[in-house]
């Protein structure tokens, strides 16, 4: 993660600004799929408007308010299948210690932008009606199948087995301390869908239950007591 401010980020655009301005050339799927490419390549600059670290899993997070350009090597973390929540502006990134001595990092990255000079200069207007659009960059045959998947993981979520043959559940303990994070910078008023989300995003590699979130939530009281017979 580079520490070097843009130099106009409040100009920059978001990811789905960004896919709009793709999707004059191509649909909304074609569109993501020729535009992370150029993300994950650096192509197209991209920077966090704010960030929260953590070192190690159960570390207590330092909130960074400030912009922070995002380094391609950290892209290629997730080579050819970018992070779901890439769709809400937001990425986790794992910097590995040094071995032996070194504690693993996890940088989570909010409201990420896209340099929109770099979007126009790989995605030009078109001068003609009938002028060729760029060619989307080569996938696997499967990636448009999971890609399609992942739109729809934006809104309404996807719900996700409590635990699989690859990935296990997130720990106790690891999901505690995300909630810290999650309310130190959001609050305790949005809604549990939007949690649910982060905390996929957060722990990419593992699930995440949705129940397990909601038994985070603090108890609401009732508006109405219920009647009692006399």
């Amino acid at each position: 993660m580079a520490d070097d401010k843009p130099t106009d980020y409040g100009s920059w655009i978001t990811v789905r600004e960004a896919i709009d301005r793709a999707a004059k050339h191509f649909d909304l799927t074609d569109g993501f799929r020729a535009l992370w490419p150029r993300i994950r390549d650096g192509l197209i600059p991209t920077c966090t408007m704010r960030s929260a670290v953590k070192t190690g899993m159960s570390g207590t997070p330092t909130t960074r308010l400030e912009p922070r350009s995002i380094s391609p090597r950290d892209w290629t973390q997730y080579n050819e299948h970018p992070p779901k929540s890439l769709y809400r502006d937001e990425v986790t990134f794992l910097i590995r210690g040094n071995p032996g001595y070194g504690t693993d990092r996890y940088v989570t990255c909010y409201d990420v932008r896209l340099d929109p000079e770099a979007v126009d200069r790989e995605f030009p207007k078109p001068t003609r009606q009938d002028s060729p659009a760029p060619a989307p960059f080569p996938l696997d045959p499967e990636y448009e199948e999971r890609l399609v998947a992942a739109v729809k993981a934006v809104q309404p979520a996807i719900p996700e087995p409590e635990a699989s043959e690859d990935r296990e559940p997130v720990d106790r303990k690891d999901l505690e301390a995300w909630y810290a994070l999650y309310v130190q910078t959001y609050g305790d008023g949005l809604p549990l869908p939007h949690a649910v989300d982060s905390a996929k995003g957060f722990f990419h590699d593992k699930t995440v239950g949705r129940d397990r979130v909601h038994a985070l939530f603090p108890a609401r009281k009732s508006g109405r007591k219920p009647s009692t017979d006399k």
